[in-house]
């Protein structure tokens, strides 16, 4: 079975005011919608869930290149090194869907 990949980022923000309500979406540079936030949340939240998301393609990325460089680092022993790398992963694994 193959696996399945995301949508390639970057992605944006994109917040469009429809009278009293507000389309929040996000999309990929390709302009390929990517999720749509509704307007029944907490406007604040609303638009902090639309950024958190927004930055998943750059987390992802940021996590494999700290799980693949975290026994390269050069740290003293109180580090657990081992354990940030599971850690990392373990977010790997679910961005991507494995876990």
């Amino acid at each position: 079975m193959t696996q399945a990949t995301h949508t390639p980022g970057p992605y944006r923000v994109e917040i469009t005011r429809w009278g009293k309500s507000f389309d929040r979406k996000i999309v990929a540079g390709s302009g390929t919608v990517v999720a749509v936030i509704p307007d029944g949340l907490n406007i604040d939240m609303a638009l902090t869930n639309t950024h958190l998301l927004a930055a998943a393609p750059d987390l992802l990325a940021a996590l494999e290149t700290i799980a693949a460089q975290a026994n390269a680092l050069d740290l003293p022993d109180k580090v657990n090194v081992s354990r940030m790398e599971a850690i990392a992963r373990a977010a790997i694994a679910r961005a991507k869907g494995d876990d």
